[in-house]
């Protein structure tokens, strides 16, 4: 089961990739993912929205950050 901590640490990394230490604020396909970075994410969002999704609906998990 992935943990939230796994999200940062997948954050970080692929930051550091690009020289960056937080997002610059550019679309999520400008980071040119990696076929395997992608499976990664896709994995880890679906992990949570299944437990998000459920209690919260929809609009209010659209709008959490993070």
């Amino acid at each position: 089961m992935p943990t939230f901590t796994q999200f940062n640490d997948w954050k970080k990394q692929l930051l550091g990739r690009h020289g960056l230490t937080a997002p610059d604020g550019r679309a999520l396909y400008l980071y040119r993912l990696t076929d395997d970075d992608f499976s990664d994410l896709e994995g880890l969002l679906r992990h949570w929205l299944s437990q998000l999704l459920p209690r919260y609906g929809l609009a209010r998990v659209a709008g959490l950050s993070g």
